[in-house]
């Protein structure tokens, strides 16, 4: 729990800006387990919320089949972490095509 709390920080006009930010939203489990490899191999930190029954976080569980996984970084990862999704779906649309 320190690291969530440490991750979601109180709001205060202060560091408002602080907030998560969302930068994909994977249905697919096999394909969320990639980028958040890449995001983990890049030293990027982020934080994965999957809603399932009754608004718990189900990420990695049977339940998880049917609910989007939401990945959310820091605001100064996101463009690195967008950059990052862009060439990851590039890169499985070129296969796709060949």
């Amino acid at each position: 729990m320190r690291f969530l709390k440490k991750f979601f920080k109180e709001k205060t006009r202060e560091n408002a800006s602080d907030e998560p930010v969302l930068v994909a939203a994977i249905s697919d489990d096999m394909t969320s387990e990639l980028f958040r490899g890449m995001l983990e191999n890049n030293g990027i930190k982020f934080l994965c919320r999957q809603y399932g029954i009754a608004k718990q976080y189900a990420c990695d569980t049977p339940a998880s089949i049917m609910y989007p996984h939401y990945i959310y970084v820091m605001p100064e990862n996101s463009e690195t972490a967008c950059g990052l999704y862009n060439a990851f779906f590039s890169f499985f649309s070129d296969l796709k095509e060949n």
